[in-house]
């Protein structure tokens, strides 16, 4: 391995640990460093300058995304001419252009079967890593999480966290061992299970099985969920009653243990629904104009739906943006990468109803990049075989 490839190696390294853990905006918000999101992003892109300058081998899977990612950068200018932007807007405006950028460096890092393979490790570490933040902030409330008794790690927020350890157990099983793999898929789900974030226990409980069953078969996968089924049935009301008992459960979280629905947050949730359909019918076609989604009245509830978010700033066609960022990524696969494309495109597909921030969050677009890359890059020269004459 030449000092380039080691470099790009140390490169994704970094990138996993500052970007997909979220632990650059964690020390912004905690004033531990004195420097921005942006700025530690612009900062990483000046240091991959040196291995950039010469594209991926095979492009082909990739093309699409870029394409993709002009196309909605178009669509974000043009509207901007008849969009009315606050403070809000003008940071989404930033996030959503900076966010693009990131995946387009993404893709030209993750270069070649090797890189990946080294960037979902890297993702692994991470993610156990937040399981285990997780675990203690349940013994400690408030450590990290902006909501105590939920827990969330590095990312601060309960359904971030939710979110990435889903994502993490998806593209990290490509890289477990076999035997290992629902180990690591069940430590995945104590951690999102922490967090209390109904969507995202719900979601891990849906990905886990679909993505045990497409790499063990649906007998074993079967015989495993059996196990997992009666393990929970029997220790998880045991547990939520001793949390209880210990006071580290308040209404709410209690509440969403029990997946209740019908609280305040569902409320909100609801009203901020309501607004939106309203927008999107006074303006079906052109939209508000980019950043609308968090312009009043989004400004204190945003819609927590993507698709509302983007039908509110472009119209009815602005619902598509995220499944063609999927199609782009994912269709295609070739069969021995579905197992990651395919609970990929189902996760987010999901996810995209219950938050409208998909297109900003680092953590997510860098596993966008990393799937539609093990699928695009050439895997590595099989080694010479000797002919019959020599």
């Amino acid at each position: 391995m030449n000092y380039a490839s080691k470099y790009r190696l140390v490169l994704v390294a970094a990138a996993a640990a500052a970007f997909f853990s979220d632990l650059i905006a964690f020390l912004m918000d905690a004033k531990l460093i004195p420097f921005t999101v942006t700025h530690a992003f612009l900062l990483f892109a000046i240091a991959c300058v040196p291995v950039l300058t010469r594209p991926p081998a095979d492009r082909g899977q990739r093309q699409a995304v870029f394409f993709w990612c002009f196309a909605t950068l178009v669509v974000i200018f043009v509207s901007l001419s008849w969009a009315q932007l606050g403070e809000g807007g003008q940071t989404l405006f930033r996030n959503r252009v900076f966010g693009i950028i990131f995946l387009v460096l993404m893709l030209l890092l993750f270069s070649d079967r090797q890189t990946c393979r080294f960037a979902a490790g890297a993702v692994v570490c991470v993610t156990l890593v937040s399981v285990a933040l997780n675990i203690y902030e349940m013994f400690a409330p408030g450590t990290f999480s902006t909501n105590p008794g939920r827990s969330a790690g590095l990312y601060e927020n309960s359904n971030k966290s939710g979110a990435a350890l889903v994502l993490g157990m998806i593209v990290g099983l490509e890289v477990v061992s076999m035997r290992w793999q629902v180990l690591y898929a069940l430590a995945v789900g104590v951690g999102v299970a922490t967090t209390f974030s109904r969507s995202a226990m719900l979601g891990w409980a849906l990905m886990a099985s679909l993505a045990i069953a497409m790499r063990h078969g649906t007998g074993r996968f079967t015989r495993y969920a059996l196990i997992v089924a009666l393990a929970g049935a029997v220790s998880g009301p045991a547990v939520i009653l001793y949390l209880e008992d210990r006071g580290m459960l308040d209404d709410n979280t209690a509440s969403r243990a029990n997946f209740e629905i019908g609280g305040e947050s569902d409320e909100y949730r609801f009203e901020a629904a309501q607004f939106a359909l309203d927008v999107i019918v006074e303006h079906p076609f052109l939209g508000r104009g980019t950043g609308a989604s968090v312009e009043p009245p989004f400004d204190f509830v945003g819609p927590h739906n993507i698709y509302l978010a983007l039908m509110i700033e472009h119209g009815i066609l602005g619902g598509l943006i995220l499944p063609a960022l999927l199609v782009a990524s994912t269709w295609g696969a070739a069969s021995e990468f579905r197992p990651i494309t395919v609970p990929l495109a189902i996760f987010l597909s999901y996810w995209g109803f219950f938050s409208h921030n998909i297109l900003e969050e680092r953590y997510i677009l860098f596993v966008v990049a990393l799937a539609t890359s093990f699928t695009a890059a050439p895997p590595p020269p099989r080694p010479a075989t000797p002919g019959l004459i020599s």
